[in-house]
């Protein structure tokens, strides 16, 4: 059986329009959550068609699901986005003209099991065929995963193909840096993620030579620590743009839980479902864990919690060792680096602190950040006037630096859309409530031993 090309029509709008549809509702900011979940869900159907473009190419191959039941899923999947599109998002064209033609073809193909499986979509979501059988507006993902996953058709479980509710998958805006090409300094840490993830990558054959006659292999993780606002996560959005491999983000505030077990539980249903993942699209997937000190604690500091931290920490300790082997790359941060289980942190490739800019590092970012902006093109190009400003700004972290730079021209605007001066930001600088960081309580202790790289 064969869908009239299928890779091409892709349900109405092309691959491109996938992304820009991807983008739209990246940037909306009403129902933000559903939003998210049509997102999750635009993915999940992407990556099912592929597979239906694959057993097109390889008909003997053994499959898991029938080719016409596979076919009937994706309509319905595309049902679900074009109807909660139509209620939640109206001005968003989804191609409804090309989806009815797919509707009707795909439709052809039916057969008794698939209709019985659409029978039970409509059941546990509240009926696909009216928006005014949808769903409350203000329902969650998660709650509408928990209801698909409650149903007993078998079928229903491919839906958790694509989804963890302890996870988001990082989906780049039009403030994410493009590579590492927009990172200011940090050139040591660019170099050696290069070296050590994005070269074994791009060139598999090199890495197969480095592991024969080195044993290289890609690295567990890294844990980044440091004060806040300084470049960690921003570096790790950095080094999912230039290695082109999927990153997905930890919600600590959603894995951590108050009954018995269940913390440790959900790190590891974090961490099957990455495995999964990348088993699945055949390459290395990111793992970013922000305030790692949240989950991996030193036992030491366990004040009566019944064990708790223990056992995630000791879950942590395995799933971090068995990362590598799963084809998870890990980045942990943390700004509480001492707080940091020791065992925890012996498991990392490499530890990277990232630190406050010196003058001149401060001296290229507000060269960088007043260069995007026309009104800012003329203070970034004079030399002197950056140079005192940098080191005004020594002890601020990047964030701030680039929030000093958005406020002096939120003023310039103010004042007859003139251009960014030197007076703005030095103004803003002094009546600024922001307070210089003392590093010193950011770095690791002195009695500590290095590993890896800072």
């Amino acid at each position: 059986m064969k869908i009239n090309n299928i890779s091409n029509l892709n349900f109405g709008y092309s691959k491109e329009y996938s992304k820009k549809f991807d983008e739209i509702l990246s940037n909306k900011k009403r129902n933000k959550e559903m939003a998210n979940y049509l997102i999750l869900l635009n993915n999940y159907a992407n990556n099912l068609e592929d597979s239906i473009v694959e057993m097109e190419k390889t008909p003997n191959k053994t499959k898991t699901y029938k080719f016409a039941d596979m076919v009937s899923m994706l309509q319905e999947v595309r049902d679900i986005i074009a109807t909660y599109i139509s209620c939640f998002f109206p001005g968003i064209f989804y191609g409804d003209d090309l989806a009815k033609q797919y509707k009707i073809e795909a439709g052809e193909q039916k057969n008794d099991s698939s209709k019985q499986w659409r029978l039970s979509v409509s059941e546990y979501i509240g009926g696909l065929d009216s928006a005014d059988n949808l769903p409350s507006r203000k329902i969650s993902s998660d709650d509408f995963f928990e209801k698909l996953f409650s149903s007993p058709e078998e079928k229903i479980d491919s839906f958790k193909q694509g989804y963890c509710k302890y996870i988001q998958k990082y989906i780049p805006t039009i403030s994410s840096p493009k590579g590492f090409q927009d990172v200011v300094g940090m050139d040591k840490v660019k170099e050696r993620l290069k070296e050590e993830i994005i070269d074994p990558i791009s060139n598999p054959e090199q890495a197969k030579i480095d592991f024969d006659e080195y044993n290289i292999v890609l690295p567990k993780g890294y844990i980044f620590y440091g004060p806040p606002g300084c470049g960690k996560t921003y570096i790790a959005k950095a080094l999912a743009a230039e290695s082109g491999l999927d990153m997905y983000l930890m919600d600590i505030s959603k894995i951590g839980s108050k009954f018995i077990n269940e913390t440790s539980n959900n790190v590891e249903s974090t961490f099957r479902f990455l495995k999964d993942e990348a088993k699945r699209i055949q390459k290395p997937v990111l793992l970013f864990m922000d305030e790692v000190d949240s989950l991996a604690m030193s036992r030491k500091f366990n004040l009566g919690s019944c064990g708790e931290n223990e056992k995630t920490v000791s879950t942590l300790l395995k799933l971090v060792e068995d990362a590598r082997d799963n084809n998870i790359i890990i980045i942990a941060a943390t700004n509480r680096y001492d707080d940091l289980d020791e065992a925890f942190k012996s498991r990392f490739d490499g530890h990277v602190y990232f630190p406050l800019s010196d003058d001149a590092q401060i001296k290229n970012l507000l060269k960088s950040l007043l260069s995007s902006r026309k009104k800012g093109l003329n203070l970034a190009q004079s030399d002197k006037q950056l140079e005192i400003l940098s080191k005004m700004l020594i002890g601020y972290s990047n964030r701030s630096i680039t929030f000093f730079v958005d406020e002096a021209s939120k003023l310039a605007r103010k004042n007859n859309r003139r251009d960014i001066t030197f007076e703005d930001v030095k103004d803003v600088i002094n009546n600024s409530e922001y307070e210089k960081v003392n590093e010193n309580s950011y770095k690791k202790s002195n009695n500590r031993k290095t590993i890896g790289f800072a």
